[in-house]
């Protein structure tokens, strides 16, 4: 549509005609004697029109100031300042000053003189001050879509979303400067004080008292990156070349990595076109989504002019202000395209967010020669906190963009090779390649940071920025706090006491205690118990980059106090590209034996038993000792595919309760001691954009809207190292998190295998249960031990997290912060006849329990279990009411039960 809709920016203000009184009259005739008399003084003053132009910059930084609004006090004449933070006004003989405001700064009024021309230079002070509770009254009338200029000015907007993107340009280019740093608040002063941390004094005096007037901040994590960027249209492609990068980081004892894809994740890059905002690892309907005026209330508040363009500024805020939606202001331009100028998100005290105190998002956009709108800032500025006024933590994360050109094309050789790559020193692109160019040594080794090392860190094969280079970058200078934490940090890494203080610390979170080039653990699984081992002391360790690059070792020793076996095993494992074998990618080939004890349908190998898990309910006594030896060679890639090409030889005898009986004849049977296979497998996994925090133990993922796929294929040989069995085993696993703001998000996990070839039931799928009080995900929880076997399945399991959508609505729960869930998981599958023993006289028996068969198919159709729950307990804490639908007949079964689990969440 060419032109706006009619009625869209009608201000309409109707008043009930009253019959005026004498004292009205009265009133009236002084207001304009005086009005004219004021009028009269400027004219004598001031003359005609005057033009005030000028700068508004950052009083701190000095930094210009884009999108102030300027506006005449007690007029209706206004502009906006443009991305260099300069400005100006034509003003009537009658304006005698002018207000300057900005989200994030105090306002500023500037008495006009009588010059008729008139430069000035304006200093805004910041002041983090929520926007506060937009209360709207109404008289004798209700909020309504119809009719409201409001909500038709916001459809326009949706309905020119597309136009006004990014991804509407054939190709585009641009440069990004990116900050996210994470700063301490209101640290309390016996801590500061505390003599266990008098040689840190010098991280508390590190003070600054500038970004936030009020607050008291200091910096502990920063992180800078420069980069260029490449869009095309069709077919869809963005490229990424890291111009320049660093950050402090704290040495081996975290995974700084990690941290950055945590913090990535929280304050992921706002485009506000889009439906759903992804904002602490979850999802807010955008203000401009196609729904959002089902959800949103909205209302025009005024009008300036900024280069000749109107802007309408609309204020919106949740119908529900417990939903997760944003509240905030939108300047409209009415050029025509109804494109987003700026906007200010805030999120609403109401809302069901865990340890967010406040949070607060800027964006600024600015118009090409094509009459397009481009993005050109976003900051987002979140407060953190256990309590509303104790300790806490600012975190924010900046983009600043420039350069900014749209183009009819550019070569294919730029948008060939890795979507992200990191520039070497002086290098450039290869063209036809997409690949930099340079020395190996410019691209790997010149900026290399050891894995054992602290301080700045500069990804391996970036260019080292000088400080001038990453002044200009810089949009907004650093503060002098934040330019002295990286030398702070560099400080600290190297002090003897961080790293005996870091080294409890990663005893008492993962479970390891360094010794030397080795690490002695997990802690956790030092003492176990089971009723057919007994009590299980167990003590092992393994080795770290400090002994070598290339080579690590694994070991433990366990013995079972009952059945007075020892159980071990032992790992080494070579890295082919000579880094740990614990961060991405992951390359490296790995040999290890293991005698030790399972139940069965546990996973391939050994999940790790701990003393919390020892606790189990029902019949604990179905339990295989297993030797297994293996041989495997894993290489991940950079865009998240990975391949595990191995070898596995697995003998396993039954225990406890356990047997494995032949009916060659009736009544005769003949007991067999051990089950032997020999197989060749492939497991292919692709998770893209996958984040995760790599801990000691093992990843710990940062969920996202994108899925992940594995397929496994195994070979078993017979003959082979004593295999007595010939099979095929496919299995398939699909797991995705489905957002559906604003009621929550799904999490979904579809599960497939089949198994070929005549095998006996230990060698079939045993579906995975869970016998103990913990609520587990991808277990069946109210399933006992080898209670399903298969050779086919198919099965789906969905959790779903409403995030307090119905909690909100009831006062107590509501104060609580208690969150709804729901969970359903049903598989269905089968078990052919030449593998089924009532079918198959030749074929091992299903086991018994008390004379009784405790083994079965799913020929009888589906194996469902659905929950319902509260999460949030506590901000920790999920419990479940578990309720088994099928196979209610079985022995020994739980029929219903309450689960926990420990879920940390915002």
């Amino acid at each position: 549509m060419a032109g706006p809709r009619a009625g869209v920016y009608v201000n309409l203000r109707i008043r009930r005609y009253r019959r005026p009184t004498n004292m009205v009259y009265i009133k009236t005739i002084i207001h304009i004697i005086a009005t004219c008399l004021i009028v009269f003084g400027c004219l004598q003053v001031s003359g005609q029109v005057r033009v005030v132009s000028g700068l508004v910059l950052d009083s701190a930084s000095k930094a210009p100031l884009s999108n102030v609004s300027v506006k005449v006090v007690k007029g209706v004449k206004g502009t906006l300042t443009d991305s260099s933070g300069q400005f100006s006004l034509v003003v009537d003989a009658g304006a005698r000053s002018l207000a300057f405001s900005s989200l994030g700064y105090a306002d500023h009024v500037y008495k006009l003189t009588g010059s008729p021309e008139q430069h000035v230079t304006i200093l805004l002070g910041t002041s983090y001050k929520s926007m506060g509770e937009i209360v709207v009254k109404f008289k004798k009338s209700k909020y309504r879509n119809k009719g409201n200029p409001a909500v038709e000015l916001i459809r326009e907007v949706i309905d020119h979303k597309d136009s006004n993107q990014v991804k509407s340009y054939p190709y585009a280019s641009y440069r990004e400067y990116e900050r996210m740093q994470v700063s301490m608040d209101n640290i309390p002063k016996f801590i500061q004080n505390s003599k266990l941390l008098k040689q840190f004094h010098f991280l508390f005096e590190n003070v600054d008292t500038v970004k936030y007037p009020g607050k008291k901040l200091i910096p502990i994590y920063l992180s800078e990156t420069l980069s260029d960027n490449y869009f095309r249209k069709s077919p869809e492609k963005k490229k990424t070349i890291i111009v320049g990068q660093k950050s402090i980081n704290f040495g081996e004892y975290i995974d700084m990595k990690g941290i950055s894809n945590i913090l990535t994740r929280m304050y992921e890059p706002i485009n506000i076109y889009d439906n759903n905002i992804s904002l602490f690892t979850t999802q807010f309907l955008s203000p401009v989504a196609g729904a959002a005026p089902t959800f949103y209330m909205y209302f025009i508040q005024d009008t300036v002019t900024e280069d000749g363009i109107r802007l309408v500024r609309l204020a919106f805020l949740p119908r529900n202000p417990d939903d997760l939606l944003f509240k905030g202001t939108l300047y409209v331009t009415l050029d025509g395209h109804y494109a987003v100028k700026k906007a200010t998100l805030e999120v609403s005290k109401h809302v069901n967010l865990n340890f967010v105190r406040g949070f607060r998002a800027t964006l600024g956009f600015s118009r090409d020669s094509s009459q397009r709108y481009f993005l050109t800032s976003s900051d987002m500025i979140a407060d953190f906190g256990l309590t509303s006024n104790g300790i806490g933590a600012f975190g924010e994360r900046a983009f600043s963009y420039s350069n900014y050109k749209s183009a009819s094309s550019l070569p294919d050789s730029v948008f060939k090779g890795p979507a992200v790559v990191v520039q070497a020193p002086g290098a450039a692109i290869k063209p036809g390649t997409g690949a930099i160019a340079g020395t190996r040594a410019e691209r790997e080794g010149s900026a290399r940071v050891s894995d054992l090392g602290g301080g700045t860190s500069i990804p391996t094969g970036a260019a080292i920025l000088s400080d001038s280079q990453w002044a200009a970058a810089r949009t907004v200078p650093l503060t002098g706090a934040e330019a002295r934490a990286y030398g702070n940090i560099d400080s600290l890494t190297g002090m003897k006491s961080y790293k005996r203080i870091m080294d409890y610390a990663t005893l008492l979170v993962a479970g390891y205690k360094k010794a030397g080039p080795f690490e002695i653990g997990p802690f956790a699984t030092f003492y176990t118990y089971n009723p057919v081992e007994g009590f299980k002391p167990r003590f092992g360790g393994r080795s770290t980059t400090r002994l070598s690059t290339r080579y690590y070792f694994e070991s433990y020793v366990a013995y079972g106090t009952k059945d007075d076996k020892w159980k071990y095993y032992f790992g080494g494992t070579y890295s082919i590209n000579n880094k740990s074998i614990y961060k991405f990618p992951l390359n490296y080939v790995t040999a290890s034996f293991q005698r030790d004890t399972r139940t069965p349908g546990q996973m391939d190998g050994f999940s790790e038993e701990s003393s919390y898990s020892s606790l189990k309910r029902g019949d604990n006594t179905k339990w295989l000792y297993n030797d297994i030896f293996k041989v495997d060679y894993m290489h991940e890639f950079e865009n998240h595919l990975s391949y595990d090409l191995g070898f596995r030889y697995w003998q396993q005898h039954p225990g406890g309760s356990i047997a494995y009986v032949y009916e060659f004849n009736p009544n005769e049977y003949d007991s067999v001691q051990t089950v032997s296979t020999s197989e060749l497998n492939l497991t292919l996994r692709w998770a893209p954009h996958e984040e995760y925090y790599q801990g000691k133990v093992g990843r710990v993922p940062v969920a996202n809207k994108y899925p992940i796929f594995t397929l496994r294929y195994a070979h078993g040989f017979k003959g082979l190292m004593d295999g007595q069995y010939n099979y095929d085993a496919l299995h398939l696993n699909i797991y995705k998190r489905v957002y559906m703001s604003p009621i929550g998000y799904s999490d979904v996990t579809f599960d497939a295998g089949w198994t070929g070839g005549k095998l006996p039931f230990p060698l079939l799928t045993i579906l995975t249960a869970n016998q103990s009080y913990a609520y587990y995900i991808d277990q069946y929880n109210l399933m006992n031990f080898q209670e399903f076997v298969a050779d086919h399945y198919a099965g789906i399991d969905i959790d779903h997290y409403f995030n307090g959508f119905f909690f909100n609505k009831i006062p107590l729960l509501k104060w609580l912060k208690l969150r709804e869930v729901i969970a359903g998981k049903i598989v269905y599958g089968g078990v052919r006849p030449e593998n089924n023993p009532a079918l198959t006289p030749d074929q091992m028996k299903y086991p018994t329990t008390n004379g009784v068969t405790s083994t079965y198919t799913l020929n009888n159709g589906p194996y469902i279990e659905v929950s319902a729950g509260v999460t949030n307990i506590f901000k920790l804490v999920r419990v479940d009411i578990v309720k088994r639908l099928t196979y209610l007949d079985h022995p020994g079964i739980a029929s219903w039960g309450i689960r926990a689990r420990v879920k940390f969440d915002f």
